[in-house]
């Protein structure tokens, strides 16, 4: 599991890390006490279920995504929004 508490807009976001394939986990965006904060540019090897994404920006929420990757790419399996 990876927390990313969102001080500012995230305009550029991908995944660096080396995850084998066939691993699935899960990326927490959390808005930070002040909300409202907005979420972009994605990297072209993160695949979206239903392509477009827009976060909770209520403060103090966030939205859980859950990817998996294939070995060409990350594959968004699920989602959680809003949550407390």
């Amino acid at each position: 599991m990876m927390v990313v508490t969102m001080t500012g807009d995230i305009t550029s976001w991908s995944f660096t890390s080396t995850v084998v394939d066939g691993v699935e986990f899960d990326v927490h965006f959390a808005q930070d006490a002040t909300g409202s904060r907005l979420l972009s540019g994605k990297a072209g090897t993160i695949l979206l279920a239903g392509g477009a994404l827009t976060l909770t920006t209520t403060p103090g929420k966030r939205d859980i995504l859950r990817f998996r990757r294939d070995g060409s790419g990350f594959y968004e399996v699920g989602r959680s929004m809003n949550v407390g």
